[in-house]
């Protein structure tokens, strides 16, 4: 409960880590629950680094495959494999500090009720890849309470939403990127939440927006 596969903690002040995954973590949640899940890798401090290029099998709700904290950043390699076997399981997340998520790659899932990438309380994700959900009430991008998503790739949800923000006042800047839904929605907002978007001028376009604000 609540514990990690593979662990790195670095500081600029002091000294930095890294750790990479080329080979197989399995995660067993467990009783884990939402505030300490059960993770396969982390990235804590801002001169700590997880490259996840390997496959992470994730058991039970409240698992998450990669997690970047207090300024981590965790990097997603062609490699990386995220499998999803429960509800409420999280692929990738980053927390707090203005720790990152970096993917250059192309995601997909046809998981049902899962987060592929997670932002939340200062954290950010960078998406330069193509991010593909195929699960009922799953998100590509789920932002909460201060989350930032970067786009200058391709988010699509064929069931589910590409871009959830359901809670607190999150932030998505537009470059160059598309987001794209043939699910319950491009974009969606719930309530309680705000969702300020930053255009880069090129006039894009959001299939199916839509918010229950």
């Amino acid at each position: 409960n609540g514990s990690s596969g593979l662990y790195t903690e670095g500081y600029t002040y002091s000294v930095g880590a890294r750790a990479t995954n080329n080979g197989t973590i399995n995660v067993s949640a467990g009783n884990a629950n939402a505030t300490q899940p059960s993770v396969g890798g982390v990235a804590f401090g801002d001169a700590a680094y997880f490259y996840q290029n390997g496959t992470i099998n994730l058991y039970g709700e409240h698992a998450v495959g990669a997690q970047a904290g207090n300024g981590g950043t965790v990097v997603i390699g062609e490699g990386s494999q995220i499998v999803f076997h429960a509800a409420n399981q999280i692929g990738y997340q980053a927390l707090e500090g203005f720790s990152g998520i970096n993917n250059s790659t192309n995601l997909i899932t046809d998981a049902e009720n899962i987060s592929l990438l997670s932002a939340g309380d200062g954290g950010y994700i960078n998406n330069q890849g193509t991010v593909t959900v195929n699960g009922n009430n799953s998100r590509a991008v789920a932002l909460t309470d201060g989350g930032l998503l970067i786009n200058s790739g391709s988010i699509s949800a064929y069931k589910g939403v590409a871009l959830d923000a359901s809670s607190g006042a999150s932030t998505y800047r537009q470059s160059s990127g598309q987001i794209y839904s043939e699910g319950t929605a491009a974009i969606r907002v719930g309530n309680g939440g705000s969702l300020s978007i930053i255009g880069d001028g090129q006039g894009e376009q959001y299939n199916s927006y839509s918010s229950n604000i």
